[in-house]
């Protein structure tokens, strides 16, 4: 979980949320949250595809900010996204590390497709309540996969998901909080929709997005309704305890037992074969082979 590089895009998501409202609450200028911005906006940017979808969001903001205070040192940010976003992009290439995207693509290389909108959907029902199935292959799986009636209501209950969250944030006096989880959730959806592989782990972003922008509302705002969000944080205790429970009655990996017993056998004058395992959901690549 620490070397995950979706981790750090949760980490660098905090330190822009505090560093932003640091910003708008100051009455002058500071340029040192400004140069926080600029440097955690880059970092952002080299986590994760998600991460340059939320440092872009708050960049939105730091625009609309500046606009507002009618503030000339805003570039400082900018250049600091700007930067970010091109060497998020030069690390794409070369070309050979398109092949597992592409290859997913060629299983569903429709632009337009009904099955693609309510796999999209579906992601946001298991992004806000990812409670998994209590067996032991858990992973990927949701409390409604039960059985095919309780998993095709899943699209219909993450539009009501989707509603009650906009509802809940335009109460806010602060109107970006609303800006941002509107326009992140587009993109969001936008990106599940062109992938269509992405497992369980990454549909928690739209979470993430929802709670950032709750915090950003609650920011400038003293009267607080944290039902909602006590709600969901419950419930998302409740998926981790699922998850460890599993997890510590029946290991993830057999790899630390399989070295032991490699141990025990004395091959230090064996010759050991192996081959490289292919990604999950893809073919191998050529250069694999």
């Amino acid at each position: 979980i620490i070397v995950r590089n979706y981790s750090l895009v949760l980490l660098f998501s905090f330190i822009l949320t505090f560093l932003y409202i640091k910003w708008i609450k100051a009455k002058s200028t500071n340029k040192k949250l400004l140069w926080g911005l600029c440097g955690s906006l880059f970092l952002a940017c080299q986590t994760h595809l998600f991460g340059v979808l939320i440092g872009g969001l708050f960049f939105l903001l730091i625009i609309l900010e500046a606009l507002e205070k009618k503030e000339n040192k805003f570039v400082i940010p900018i250049l600091g996204y700007g930067i970010g976003v091109v060497t998020f992009f030069l690390q794409l290439f070369p070309l050979s590390n398109f092949y597992a995207l592409a290859m997913q693509n060629s299983l569903s290389s429709k632009i337009l497709s009904f099955d693609k909108v309510i796999f999209s959907l579906k992601s946001i029902w298991r992004g806000f309540i990812p409670i998994p199935m209590p067996i032991l292959h858990f992973w990927n799986t949701n409390i409604l996969d039960f059985n095919k009636y309780l998993h095709n209501i899943q699209p219909m209950l993450a539009i009501l998901i989707l509603g009650i969250t906009i509802i809940y944030l335009m109460q806010f006096k602060e109107k970006k909080a609303f800006l941002f989880y509107f326009i992140g959730s587009y993109f969001y959806l936008l990106i599940i929709y062109i992938t269509c592989y992405l497992p369980i782990r990454f549909y928690g972003f739209i979470f993430i997005l929802f709670m950032l922008s709750a915090w950003i509302g609650f920011s400038l705002q003293k009267r607080r309704n944290e039902i909602l969000l006590s709600f969901l944080l419950i419930i998302h205790v409740i998926a981790t305890c699922v998850a460890y429970y599993f997890d510590m009655k029946y290991p993830f990996s057999a790899a630390k037992k399989t070295a032991q017993f490699i141990n025990l056998l004395d091959t230090k004058k064996w010759i050991v074969v192996g081959y490289r395992d292919c990604l999950l959901y893809t073919s191998p690549s050529p250069r694999d082979l």
